[in-house]
C-alpha cells in the first residue's frame, strides 16, 4: 500500500497509522501508554464513532512516545497551518546548511514554475508546492538554530572587553 502524505490523512487515519505503524508493535505501545491493547486499537479505529475515542492528552502522549507526529500535521493541515520543527541544529557545518537551503529554494522555485506553466494549479501540484515550501521552511529553521547555537557558544567563550570590565565595576 502506498503511504498517504499527511495532507491526505484525516485525523482519525493519522492516529490509526501512528499506532499501527509503531515498530515495536501495538502491544508494546499500549503497555507504555498504560492501556489495554484492544482499547488502544479501538480508540484509534477510524470507524469508531462511540465515546471511547482518543483524548487530546492521549494523542499528545501517543505522538511523544512514537515520535510520529502525523496527528499534529493532520490537524494543522485541516486548520490551514503548517508545522515546522523548532530547536537547535545538529552537528555539522553552517556553509553546508546554507548550500542545502539554497538547493531547496531552487527546488521549490522549480516546483512552483512547473505548477504554473499551464496557467493552472492542480491539487497534486499544490501538494508538491506545499511539500517544497515546508522543506525550505525546515531548512531555514535548522539554519537559524545552528546560528543560535553558535551565538550561545560565542557568548560563553567571548572574553570580556576592557570597556565591559570598567562598566561592570562601575555598576557594582
Amino acid at each position: 500500500m502506498k503511504q498517504k502524505t499527511t495532507q491526505e490523512l484525516s485525523i482519525r487515519d493519522a492516529a490509526y497509522y501512528t499506532v499501527h505503524e509503531y515498530a515495536p508493535g501495538t502491544v508494546a505501545l499500549a503497555a507504555r501508554m498504560k492501556l489495554n491493547q484492544q482499547t488502544l486499537c479501538h480508540k484509534v479505529n477510524p470507524n469508531n464513532t462511540n465515546r471511547n475515542n482518543l483524548t487530546l492528552e492521549e494523542a499528545v502522549t501517543l505522538q511523544l512516545m512514537t515520535e510520529d507526529h502525523r496527528i499534529l500535521f493532520s490537524m494543522a493541515c485541516l486548520l490551514g497551518y503548517f508545522c515546522v520543527i523548532q530547536g537547535g541544529a545538529a552537528d555539522g557545518n553552517v556553509t553546508t546548511d546554507i548550500a542545502q537551503t539554497m538547493q531547496d529554494l531552487g527546488d521549490m522555485l522549480k516546483t512552483v514554475s512547473a505548477s504554473i506553466a499551464d496557467d493552472r494549479v492542480t491539487d497534486r501540484e499544490l501538494r508538491e508546492v506545499d511539500h517544497a515550501v515546508l522543506q525550505l521552511m525546515g531548512d531555514l529553521n535548522h539554519l537559524r538554530g545552528r546560528l543560535a547555537d553558535m551565538n550561545e557558544a560565542t557568548r560563553s567563550i567571548r572574553p570580556v572587553t576592557l570597556h565591559e570590565q570598567v562598566h561592570n565595576k562601575a555598576r557594582a
